[in-house]
């Protein structure tokens, strides 16, 4: 397929990654966007600076337990540690109280305090995206003709044999030859 942008590109001088979003606050309020530049170090925004968005670990119990067809409260918190901003995102389950989730970073811009809404209870709702990624660890003994694909975190495994040319090799997560990719699926 042609790049529809491909003249506008080639008269510049430099070429980076970028990530974009479109949103508004609340309904009725002003949409907005924001362009994240990370090799460079730069963020654009027509609202309020909102800092680089802190990388962290989500934990669940259950792909089931994230609802679709409701809205779901969250709470953002925070925690000071040795003079660190510790982030906590809570996803409550469908009666209000339980929790079923949570985002855990850190947050060394401060990027919760700064978009005001640290400590609100708010409502939002997931979506799927058609598509997710997922780290997969690549398994093969020596001698045997099994290859097996093991994804943990969408509890996912896939086995299949190889040709006899290839039995002599092994692949595991301690050797050289060690895969982890990350593996597209189709959710559903």
């Amino acid at each position: 397929m042609t790049d529809p942008f491909a003249l506008e590109k080639n008269s510049y001088k430099h070429e980076v990654q970028a990530e974009s979003q479109f949103y508004t606050t609340d309904r009725g309020s002003r949409p907005s966007i924001r362009l994240i530049l990370p090799s460079i170090g730069l963020e654009f925004s027509d609202g309020h600076f909102i800092g680089p968005d802190p990388p962290g670990i989500f934990c669940y119990d259950n792909f089931s337990d994230f609802p679709r067809d409701i809205w779901t409260r969250y709470k953002v918190e925070t925690r000071i540690q040795n003079d660190k901003v510790f982030l906590n995102i809570k996803f409550y389950a469908r009666n209000g109280k339980d929790v079923f989730a949570e985002f855990f970073a850190l947050d060394n811009d401060n990027v919760a305090e700064k978009s005001g809404i640290l400590g609100k209870v708010r409502d939002g709702r997931w979506t799927e995206s058609g598509f997710g990624s997922a780290v997969a660890h690549v398994e093969k003994v020596k001698g045997e003709s099994t290859v097996t694909i093991t994804m943990q975190s969408i509890s996912q495994k896939a086995k299949f044999d190889v040709d006899d040319e290839m039995k002599s090799q092994a692949v595991s997560e301690h050797s050289p030859y060690s895969l982890h990719a990350a593996v597209r699926h189709r959710l559903g």
